[in-house]
């Protein structure tokens, strides 16, 4: 499935990261893994319907 993490970065700044898991635990996981890994701030996770 493909997901959107929106996140900041280090300014503050809002922008979205498209990821492939298989379900929205995996997701979760992978966004807040690169997250922590790159230094920015993960917030929200969506699920497009299209």
């Amino acid at each position: 499935m493909k997901c959107i993490a929106h996140m900041k970065d280090k300014d503050g700044k809002e922008f979205s990261y498209s990821l492939n898991a298989k379900d929205l635990t995996e997701a979760d996981e992978r966004a807040k893994n690169l997250a922590e890994a790159s230094g920015w701030l993960y917030y929200d996770l969506e699920v497009p319907l299209v």
